[in-house]
């Protein structure tokens, strides 16, 4: 939670920030109680330590990729998607890192498995941010995807 403050307060790629968030997604060893699968007390903290990880992770990744760390930041992009498959924002972090490393055709191909996701999980579409994305990156020439 400390991390996440201090990146919210606009300091996302300070060390601190940085520090706290590693530190947080570090501890995350998956699910809680998982003997207890069915008891609402254990449930409602399962989603929400859940729901921290990935927050917190989502921070980490989008940090390192504006370090230009973009090996740390797509690993962490993998386990949240591991985590939650669904997780749009990783398969966009995914895309930015990828055309920023000059890899579009694996940037499209995260945006193909975001959609194929999306639409076998939920049977929904992509966010308008992660189409404008895509129609950004399919429109490109190799030079510009990388000023993304």
């Amino acid at each position: 939670e400390t991390g996440l403050r201090l990146s919210d307060a606009g300091l996302p790629s300070s060390d601190e920030a940085l520090a706290h968030l590693q530190m947080a997604v570090k501890l995350y060893n998956g699910d809680f109680m998982l003997d207890a699968l069915y008891e609402d007390w254990a449930g409602e903290e399962r989603e929400r330590l859940l729901a921290l990880y990935l927050r917190a992770a989502n921070k980490l990744a989008e940090a390192h990729i504006d370090r230009r760390q973009f090996d740390e930041g797509l690993s962490i992009c993998q386990a949240i998607v591991a985590r939650d498959s669904c997780w749009e924002n990783a398969y966009r972090l995914m895309m930015i890192a990828y055309a920023r490393q000059g890899n579009r055709p694996q940037a499209l191909r995260a945006y193909q498995r975001c959609v194929n996701t999306l639409r076998d999980e939920l049977d929904i579409a992509p966010s308008a941010a992660t189409v404008a994305l895509h129609e950004q990156l399919a429109q490109a020439d190799d030079g510009a995807v990388t000023t993304l």
